[in-house]
């Protein structure tokens, strides 16, 4: 599959405490690759980006990660870790869905909500979730049906899927689709809260082509949503992404052609891939 997709939280500082933090209370979690700027690292084998990058923007629970684990005590204690400097949502303990489950915004307001399952459950680890908040609530169905065809269209059938479908109503509770391969749960949250979408938290997807980037870009943008710098956008829903071609990683990750190929995305709103490369071509 061409495309790929994980979640990216916005951080003030602390990255490399945050990643310290997180791949010792998780099971199956690593460091990729470590900053000073981009921090990629595994969360149960999920692929997670941490962006510190100063206090312009800030994650929030819009986006948060749903962890399912195994083991009561290995959940006690990453909650408990979780907890210090953070804020609850919603307490730990039984809920009608989980034997145990609970939703905290960490110290450095990215939203976790733990949940134990069965050892023999095969379902994925860890799925980014998206929440539409105050006037967004009500449009998850919408969002869900729009990314998946979107995703489709782009990356072929077997980028795209709805995994556990809404169930009837105007408001989904939880929702799953599968995109580039990755699981993705949406749902509403009814009543009036403190946060929503914003570019503290995005959705990073890996694009091989131009054409890629071009479907998804337009696609996303359409009917309402805006561009933005950098390979960035917001969509209709509120929702931020990261459109962006791997060649711009692979030139970025070559010393003699960094600061140039840099430079160039600095002037661009969506990546180009060619323009990206003659940058690269004329440093050489």
């Amino acid at each position: 599959m061409a495309l790929s997709l994980k979640p990216c939280f916005w951080l003030h500082d602390g990255a490399a405490e945050a990643v310290a933090t997180y791949t010792s209370i998780f099971p199956n979690s690593r460091v990729r690759s470590a900053g000073p700027l981009v921090w990629d690292l595994e969360i149960q084998g999920q692929p997670v980006m941490l962006l510190q990058a100063g206090p312009m923007y800030r994650a929030g629970p819009a986006l948060s990660l749903h962890v399912r684990l195994s083991d009561a005590d290995t959940l006690r204690r990453a909650w408990d870790a979780l907890c210090e400097g953070g804020k609850v949502f919603m307490p730990l303990q039984e809920w009608p869905w989980s034997p145990l489950y609970g939703w905290v915004e960490d110290a450095r307001g990215i939203g976790f909500q733990l949940a134990l399952v069965d050892a023999e459950d095969d379902g994925p680890r860890v799925i980014p979730g998206l929440l539409f908040v105050n006037e967004r609530c009500g449009r998850a169905r919408d969002a869900l049906a729009h990314y998946t065809d979107l995703f489709a269209q782009v990356g072929g059938p077997d980028a795209a899927a709805v995994v556990v479908p809404p169930p009837p109503g105007d408001v989904v509770p939880f929702a799953m689709m599968r995109l580039a391969g990755t699981p993705v749960a949406v749902g509403d949250g009814p009543g009036q809260h403190a946060f929503g979408f914003d570019e503290g938290g995005s959705l990073f997807v890996g694009c091989q082509t131009q054409a890629e980037v071009d479907g998804l870009w337009e696609g996303l943008i359409a009917d309402g949503g805006r561009e933005s710098r950098c390979g960035w956008l917001v969509d209709r829903f509120g929702v931020s992404w990261q459109i962006v071609p791997t060649a711009l990683l692979r030139l970025l990750g070559d010393p003699q052609v960094a600061g140039p190929v840099h430079e160039a995305m600095m002037g661009l709103n969506k990546l180009d891939i060619a323009v990206l490369e003659a940058a690269a071509a004329a440093a050489r």
